[in-house]
Parts: C-alpha cells; sequence; structure tokens
C-alpha cells in the first residue's frame, strides 16, 4: 500500500481527550501522544469540535512531514504490543540467585520472576532483611576469640552464634 496522505489519515492512532480548565476557556483538548502531544493538537469547545480541529492538524501535519520525507510513527497493533514475552539479559550471578530463590519455592523461574514484577519488588522488606543479616554479622565478628598464634584459625561462641540466629 502506498504511504501517502490519505493512508496516514486513514490510521487509528489512539488520542487523548483532556477538558480544558474554564480558567484557560474551557472546552476540550484532543492530542495524539505517538505523534506528538503538542503537534498533533486539537481543540473547541464540545470534545466534536476538539476532534474535527485535530484532524485539521493531522492533515496539514502529515502534509508537511511528508513533503520534507520525514518519518511518521504508525500505532502498533494492541494484540502484538503486549504478548506477555519479554526477553531479558542478566548478568549470571543474578541469573544463579533467582533460579535457586524459584527452586527453594518449588516454582519455575518464570514464575518466580512474574511474581517478583507483580510484587514490585519488596524493596523495604528487603532492605530490612539485608540490615538484619549485616547486624547479625557484626554482632558474630565481635564474638570471635582472636588467637595469637595466626595459624589457628578463629573460634566462634556457638552458643552466641545460635543466640544471634534465634533473634
Amino acid at each position: 500500500m502506498k504511504k501517502d496522505l490519505n493512508y496516514y489519515l486513514s490510521l487509528k492512532y489512539d488520542i487523548h481527550i483532556s477538558p480544558i480548565p474554564e480558567a484557560e476557556g474551557g472546552g476540550y483538548e484532543t492530542s495524539i501522544p505517538l505523534l506528538g502531544k503538542y503537534t498533533f493538537i486539537g481543540d473547541g469547545f464540545t470534545i466534536e469540535e476538539a476532534l474535527a480541529d485535530l484532524e485539521q492538524t493531522k492533515e496539514k501535519n502529515f502534509k508537511s512531514l511528508l513533503k520534507e520525507r520525514i518519518a511518521i510513527p504508525e500505532p502498533r497493533n494492541k494484540q502484538e504490543e503486549y504478548s506477555g514475552r519479554i526477553l531479558l539479559r542478566v548478568p549470571r550471578y543474578l541469573h544463579k540467585a533467582l533460579a535457586e530463590q524459584a527452586a527453594n519455592n518449588g516454582i519455575s523461574l518464570n514464575l518466580h520472576l512474574s511474581s517478583l514484577l507483580a510484587t514490585g519488588f519488596p524493596i523495604e522488606a528487603m532492605k530490612k532483611t539485608l540490615k538484619e543479616l549485616c547486624d547479625l554479622w557484626s554482632s558474630a565478628i565481635y564474638q570471635y576469640e582472636f588467637h595469637e598464634d595466626l595459624h589457628e584459625p578463629p573460634t566462634l561462641s556457638r552458643g552466641s552464634y545460635v543466640s544471634h540466629m534465634a533473634a
């Protein structure tokens, strides 16, 4: 199909309609965000007038863009846009950690990632857990008995370690 003025005018772009505050004259504003919210814009006292004004703006702007041979974005097919499939590359250490978390929970890596995305990554809970681990590690370090003989490994009093783990 020839991509001429009629072609672009026939495409079904998403249109944003918003009321204009009374203090600014009232009415409605229409725009096509994909093509430039402040470039493809129309207004009117009614929604119908604002849409008609937008159609005039579309024709004028499409003619200008075609004359200048500037690429015009086309609306995406909504069926293809959200297939539910995402390809994501992550560092190996993160892949390993996520796969282990999934296995520990008895679920697939895909389900685990979907769950993390759906919950918005509980950042505050992770921060709290990391702080608790840091506090535990810090307190455990102070329980070590350092020996004069550098060849003998330091020991940790099991009772103190267990009591910190239980806290």
